[in-house]
């Protein structure tokens, strides 16, 4: 791959990805509660709930909903 083959910002989403996914984890880790909301519904998610986060290899995460993973990329996240 050459310098012109490469998109610009492609490494930036992983950076993204990498610091919010960090962070959900130290603040759960630390016995504190994530909110992820959207337009229609509203997901809070505790300590108990650690195992349920994945990252994609472009930087997209994933939570689990049932068998399903649902990718909150474009939705906000909010610390308590």
């Amino acid at each position: 791959m050459n310098n012109s083959d490469m998109k610009p910002g492609r490494i930036l989403k992983l950076q993204k990805g990498r610091k919010i996914f960090k962070a959900i984890f130290t603040h759960l880790k630390n016995d504190g509660t994530v909110l992820v909301c959207t337009y229609t519904r509203a997901v809070k998610f505790q300590k108990k709930h650690i195992g349920m986060f994945k990252m994609d290899k472009a930087g997209s995460i994933y939570y689990q909903s049932g068998k399903k993973w649902v990718c909150f990329d474009f939705t906000t996240i909010k610390f308590y």
